[in-house]
């Protein structure tokens, strides 16, 4: 049985008119705006969200009585689904919003600050999640054809959000969110070891031209409850002794998975410091249905990172 608690809340079609208008207003009633116009009014803006929304996904998070939450929206309210991608954006373009990016936005500020990675799809604050041809069987979110491996977003930094938000837009699919949370049925003495600043995580194939990574501790906080950081789909760099151990972490977590199959409108919040995700493989097809998600890291603190940008306005982290 897994040890992953999973939260639901389906909105109710008055607080989805209250959402709609929120959206609009943070546009300026335009249908597509610069990001960097909307950034702010957005997080503004989830402060608006009705206080039910809001009580469901921070109390669950932030008190820890869940380790997601599926907010679920009826997309027959909401304005028509953009036409899905079929590759990443190229670097150079201005980031715009529309309304499904403002909803985006809007629901992940309910947890924090959003931001980016110099490193990923050329720095876009909106990543998007979908399959690419050409890298089926790819270590990568743009996958299809193998699982995509357990992991916490960007475990390689100490700069990691401690929230990941993921909106769906299509998922024909059906492919599975997977979600593995840490079972303190099964702790070994030989975890302590885990809270050691010995272990390199290196990042995902995604993140392009890495040079160094920090050493950092697997798990840290409490030694009861633990918050954790890996990455099963790309090599730990570990002294000899404790390699044994880190395999035994990442099998308890393997024994604990729980899938999660998003539908359009569905809105998870992941608390990214208590379970690691990943992707179960899926029939890729051309169609434009066929899998889409936006992800979006969410930060508490972003001046946390202040020193990898720009400005304090700036939500682009230089990774390296």
């Amino acid at each position: 049985m897994s040890s992953v608690i999973l939260h639901r809340h389906a909105v109710k079609k008055d607080q989805v008119d209250e959402i709609v208008e929120l959206c609009h207003a943070v546009l300026g009633n335009r249908d597509v705006a610069p990001l960097g116009e909307v950034y702010w009014p957005s997080h503004l803006a989830a402060s608006r969200v009705p206080s039910e929304i809001r009580d469901v996904v921070q109390r669950s998070i932030i008190h820890e009585k869940a380790h997601a939450v599926v907010v679920s929206i009826d997309p027959a309210f909401l304005p028509e689904i953009p036409d899905c991608p079929k590759t990443h954006r190229p670097p150079g373009l201005q980031e715009e919003a529309g309304f499904w990016d403002v909803l985006a936005l809007v629901m992940a500020n309910v947890m924090g600050y959003p931001f980016t990675w110099s490193s990923i799809q050329n720095g876009y604050l909106q990543n998007d999640v979908i399959p690419v041809a050409g890298f089926e069987s790819e270590l990568s979110s743009r996958s299809s054809k193998i699982d995509f491996g357990l992991h916490t977003e960007d475990a390689f930094s100490s700069l990691a959000g401690e929230i990941l938000a993921l909106q769906c837009r299509y998922n024909d699919a059906q492919a599975a969110t997977t979600l593995a949370a840490y079972d303190s049925r099964i702790v070994t003495s030989d975890f302590d070891r885990l809270f050691e600043s010995e272990f390199q995580i290196m990042p995902n194939v995604s993140h392009h031209e890495y040079s160094s990574v920090e050493r950092q501790p697997l798990l840290y906080g409490l030694r009861d409850k633990p918050y954790f950081r890996i990455n099963a789909a790309q090599p730990i760099l570990a002294p000899d002794t404790a390699e044994g151990t880190v395999k035994e972490f990442i099998a308890m977590l393997e024994d604990n998975i729980v899938g999660v199959v998003l539908e359009p409108g569905d809105h998870l919040v992941v608390d990214n410091t208590r379970v690691a995700h990943g992707r179960s493989r899926f029939k890729y097809s051309a169609d434009d249905h066929n899998r889409w998600l936006r992800r979006l890291y969410v930060a508490s603190d972003l001046r946390r990172s202040r020193h990898r940008r720009s400005s304090a306005e700036s939500w682009l982290v230089e990774a390296w």
